[in-house]
């Protein structure tokens, strides 16, 4: 795919820890991010979290001017309906929502976990007003880490082509159709931004 002269969109990631009760588990989203980084010039900053205080904390840090490059948050967590999960707590989008108030304005938020976009349309419509975001994404279904990582990756590169988060959509749907079903992905915005 040929790159645009396009402004990067950078990645916030903020990882959970993958096994709870086993700290020696070094799973990790971070390669992959390499990978983006290393092919598509595509930065990252990547910061392991365990509770909802410190993911506001670091995400609070990142919407700050000197970070304007940084247009997506990547939260890697598990996930279950409608929830993310902190330190074995799982927070609903609402929660998440309150938490983060005003803060991610004219960002791209993308949920890398199980089943948290599983939720109506309106329930979205509200995180994305309540928090500023331009878009919110993620996946309604159990899936493969694995897979779903490298649909991650796929998207990612496909942020940095277009300022349309419909474009986006539309190019997700286009070259990914398929892969983008099996795992369940879902992408709404706002249409009333571009990033």
């Amino acid at each position: 795919m040929l790159r645009t002269t396009q402004k990067r969109k950078n990645i916030c990631c903020i990882e959970g820890h993958w096994d709870e009760d086993n700290f020696r588990n070094t799973a990790s989203i971070k390669g992959a991010l390499d990978l983006l980084r290393d092919n598509e010039d595509v930065l990252y900053e990547h910061r392991k979290c365990s509770t909802l205080v410190e993911a506001v904390r670091i995400v609070s840090e990142f919407c700050k001017a000197e970070y304007k490059s940084f247009g997506i948050i990547y939260f890697a967590t598990h996930g279950i309906q409608s929830c993310t999960r902190f330190d074995g707590r799982d927070i609903s989008l609402s929660e998440l929502a309150d938490a983060l108030a005003g803060k991610l304005n004219r960002k791209i938020v993308h949920f890398g976990s199980c089943e948290t976009l599983d939720v109506r349309k309106n329930h979205l419509n509200d995180f994305l007003i309540r928090t500023g975001a331009i878009a919110v994404s993620g996946y309604t279904t159990q899936i493969d880490f694995l897979k779903s990582t490298v649909l991650d990756l796929l998207y990612f590169q496909l942020c940095q082509d277009t300022t349309s988060v419909e474009k986006i959509r539309q190019a997700m749907k286009q070259h990914y159709g398929s892969f983008s079903r099996e795992l369940g992905f879902r992408m709404e915005f706002n249409s009333n931004f571009n990033v």
